[in-house]
């Protein structure tokens, strides 16, 4: 057994873990289709393309896309709020939506949060900090939904 480094694997270009990623990671492009193993093999809700509707029906996705982003806002202080976001791609219908509070200020305050879709173009993200008041808010967000235009 040895420590040293096999420079013939790394630079195998079919093996994203080496050479060939900086050649994958060069190529993309906004609004390029990327596959990167695994898939999204189900999801389970209440209607066929508005993924944030209630339900225990189980479904196979077909064309879906994820978005992500991290928002934040100032603002005198208060307890709660709400932050708007829009979406980089419109969805086709309103996606499944988590988010979570990554900083605010007074630091480490803890804060609740919910997503609240108003449309397949974006979200309102309502938070709550009471009793503490804050007056900085970044939220991180994940959107899953029906491919739009």
């Amino acid at each position: 057994m040895t420590d040293e480094f096999d420079e013939d694997y790394a630079e195998d270009d079919d093996d994203l873990t080496f050479g060939g990623f900086d050649d994958f990671m060069s190529g993309l492009r906004p609004g390029k289709k990327v596959t990167m193993g695994g898939g999204l093999r189900y999801r389970e809700g209440g209607d066929v393309s508005d993924w944030s509707m209630p339900g225990a029906t189980k479904r196979v996705p077909t064309d879906w896309m994820m978005q992500v982003g991290v928002i934040d806002d100032s603002f005198g202080a208060a307890a709660s709020g709400m932050i708007e976001v829009t979406f980089p791609q419109p969805f086709v219908d309103p996606p499944w939506v988590v988010a979570c509070v990554v900083n605010t200020i007074p630091a480490f305050t803890p804060t609740k949060i919910m997503a609240s879709i108003s449309s397949a173009a974006g979200l309102e993200l309502y938070w709550n900090s009471s009793p503490t008041n804050c007056t900085y808010m970044a939220i991180s967000w994940m959107a899953i939904g029906p491919i739009g235009v």
